[in-house]
């Protein structure tokens, strides 16, 4: 293929240092070749390249390299604190502020019940972004092949499997620790959420159909997590709306996946148990479960009707043709191929999915 010969060391000669740089320079020349190169031994070899380029290596290594050839480069083989901070997908930690839904619904608004949300949120953060490491460990193979997912910091290699898996180590130990000084039902929840992410990671994710479904309950058991730490009961209209909710953003992530990757008509998109060809039932399943969501808000806007002892609350049921209309827009981007990645990533940017959920939570607190 892309090669025409190799270099190598045999059981007589180690091919190394001064022994490489001479049957390289015998076969392409001096300073017909160009050269990466890793290690103090590389230098004479440098010497003979016509460009060279030093993978890690200190200071000291590099200024060496360069005094045997100026024109040699240096990649940092060591990881960059930013490059551990975008392993962790920090910008994924917004789902967590699920857990203050049942919290805001029931109006508990307490100092020491938001101080547990927020250690909460922390240790959730902690060990979703945990659990982020490790679904990027196992699809490593599959990301490098995907157009946008093949920058990560583990597809790139600006970050090392062992210092992925400290670190998944690390986030997942200060999770636990948190989420026990919260409760240990809450910690319960945490560790449900977790075998649940883990399957989704080992196999779900492969499984057609059966890993949206897989997606919505890693956003409920969030909920139930709000719940379990403010210690109030979710309403079973709110539930079946939020799981309906979930259902329809996890159909749209995956069909901005189906959709996004160049693939031959039959072939399945890799890591995915989907095809090209499911895009039309993913697609309108996504759009009827969304409009779906919108008449299960009006059930739950009407039971909390009931419950407030008489007062106004006319003014709510406009969050049913608002939620309404953003599902709907949200399809047609998806449609046009203007959604790009996680649905709930893209509202974050989007202005008038920003303005859209601003009006909704007010409306939901003033009129509640």
């Amino acid at each position: 293929g892309p090669f025409e010969g190799v270099f190598a060391s045999s059981e007589r000669t180690n091919l190394k240092g001064l022994k490489k740089a001479g049957a390289l320079g015998e076969h392409f020349g001096p300073h017909g070749f160009d050269y990466v190169g890793n290690e103090a031994a590389d230098i004479s070899v440098f010497r003979q390249a016509a460009t060279g380029v030093l993978v890690g290596g200190g200071a000291s290594l590099l200024r060496r390299a360069r005094l045997a050839n100026s024109s040699v480069a240096h990649l940092p083989a060591k990881a960059t604190w930013r490059d551990l901070w975008d392993l962790a997908r920090p910008y994924q930690w917004v789902k967590n502020f699920l857990l203050f839904v049942p919290a805001v619904g029931a109006k508990a608004f307490d100092l020491p019940l938001l101080w547990n949300l927020f250690l909460g949120f922390l240790a959730l953060s902690a060990v979703a972004s945990a659990l982020y490491v490790l679904n990027d460990l196992l699809d490593v193979a599959d990301d490098r092949t995907h157009p946008t997912k093949r920058y990560r910091p583990l597809a790139q290699g600006n970050v090392s499997v062992p210092v992925a898996s400290v670190l998944s180590g690390l986030l997942t130990l200060l999770g636990i620790l948190i989420a026990f000084s919260v409760s240990p039902l809450f910690l319960a929840v945490l560790g449900a959420y977790s075998l649940l992410a883990l399957a989704y990671s080992l196999f779900l994710k492969r499984l057609a159909v059966l890993d949206v479904f897989g997606l919505a309950s890693l956003y409920a058991v969030r909920l139930i997590g709000g719940a379990v730490i403010a210690n109030v009961a979710l309403s079973p209209w709110l539930m079946s709306f939020s799981f309906f909710v979930f259902l329809f953003l996890a159909l749209a992530k995956r069909y901005v996946e189906i959709t996004d990757d160049n693939l031959e008509q039959g072939e399945k998109v890799r890591g995915r148990g989907y095809k090209p060809s499911d895009s039309n039932l993913v697609g309108w399943a996504g759009v009827s479960i969304g409009v779906v969501s919108a008449m299960l808000l009006a059930l739950y806007v009407e039971d909390r009707a009931g419950g407030v002892g008489g007062r106004s609350v006319d003014w709510s049921w406009g969050m049913i043709p608002l939620w309404l209309y953003w599902v709907l827009r949200t399809w047609l981007k998806a449609f046009r191929s203007e959604l790009e990645g996680d649905p709930v990533v893209y509202a974050l940017r989007d202005r008038t999915s920003l303005l859209t959920a601003i009006v909704l939570v007010v409306v939901f607190l003033v009129t509640g």
